[in-house]
């Protein structure tokens, strides 16, 4: 569900990995590099890892496996424990480009694809 600010992560019963099942093949999955920076890098203790998510999955879906998978600190750096939205003002970038606030939810993602975690900006 989403409105004009963010997304509302709806995590499926079994969690990410269970919504890909057993009897899901290769063909089914996309492999992504996901690379954190700063903070996050600090919480997950990995500056690069590689994600295996059903094909036709979006960043949003990224970001709610990351959330269950990491859990604790990082799921409240990436979901507002408030609302249960993604945080509207995460800094993301897919394969080189920083993705508005828009389509860095909705954006699918491909086989190959480097998704890269920003630290947030301070200033004004």
């Amino acid at each position: 569900m989403r409105n004009s600010r963010s997304w509302v992560c709806k995590m499926p019963r079994g969690g990410w990995l269970g919504m890909m099942g057993l009897n899901e093949g290769k063909d089914s999955m996309v492999t992504i590099s996901v690379v954190f920076q700063g903070n996050y890098r600090l919480l997950t203790g990995q500056g690069r890892v590689e994600i295996q998510l059903p094909q036709g999955s979006s960043v949003n879906d990224l970001i709610a496996y990351l959330a269950d998978r990491y859990g604790g600190d990082l799921r409240d750096q990436l979901i507002d424990p408030g609302t249960g939205k993604v945080w509207s003002l995460m800094a993301l970038a897919v394969n080189g480009k920083i993705l508005n606030s828009v389509e860095k939810f909705s954006l699918i993602l491909k086989t190959g694809d480097e998704v890269l975690f920003l630290p947030p900006a301070l200033g004004g």
